[in-house]
C-alpha cells in the first residue's frame, strides 16, 4: 500500500459503470448487515454516478474507498451523506479522512448535511464528531443515530 491515494469524482479507467457499482458495494460489505446488494442498489448507485454525487479513493486505478451523497431535489440546501466506507486493508490510513475533508470543502458550502449511523457503531459517530456532526435529537428509528452539521448560514437557526 503507498502513500499514492488520489481523491478524485472520476471513476477509474476503463472501468464501466455497473462494474463501479460493484467494487463500491463490496467495500460496503463489512460494514452492512445486509450482504445482498440488488438491483435497487445498483439503480441508486448509477443514478449518483451520473449526479456526480460521490468521490473515489484510488490507489493504483482501483478503488479503495469512496464517499457518496445525495442531494435533495426540493431542498438544494440539504445534502444526505449516503456512505462512506474504506476498504478493510486500508483501515487507518488517513483514507476516510480525506474523502471527508475534500467532501466538506467542496460540496457543503451553505449546507445542511444529514446522515444516519447505527447507534452501536462508536467508530463512525467519533469519527463524524471529529468534522463537526452533532447527534441530532429527533430520532425517528431506535437502531439509527442521525447526525447534523451546519454551515455556518444555518448554525443561527438550528437549536439542537
Amino acid at each position: 500500500m503507498s502513500n499514492k491515494i488520489k481523491i478524485t469524482t472520476t471513476p477509474p479507467k476503463g472501468m464501466k459503470p455497473i462494474d463501479v457499482c460493484r467494487a463500491c458495494a463490496k467495500l460496503c460489505r463489512p460494514y452492512m448487515k445486509q450482504k445482498f446488494m440488488g438491483p435497487i442498489y445498483y439503480a441508486n448507485f448509477m443514478g449518483i454516478l451520473d449526479e456526480k454525487c460521490v468521490l473515489f479513493a484510488l490507489e493504483k486505478n482501483e478503488i479503495v474507498g469512496f464517499l457518496q451523497w445525495k442531494r435533495y431535489k426540493r431542498d438544494k440546501e440539504l445534502l444526505l451523506l449516503n456512505k462512506l466506507a474504506v476498504r478493510t486493508d486500508y483501515l487507518k490510513n488517513g483514507i476516510g479522512t480525506k474523502l471527508m475533508n475534500q467532501f466538506l470543502e467542496k460540496y457543503t458550502e451553505n449546507k445542511l448535511i444529514h446522515l444516519g449511523v447505527s447507534k452501536d457503531n462508536s467508530v463512525a459517530i467519533s469519527f463524524y464528531e471529529k468534522f463537526g456532526f452533532r447527534k441530532s435529537q429527533s430520532p425517528k428509528n431506535d437502531k439509527v443515530l442521525e447526525m447534523i452539521k451546519l454551515s455556518p448560514k444555518f448554525e443561527r437557526f438550528y437549536d439542537l
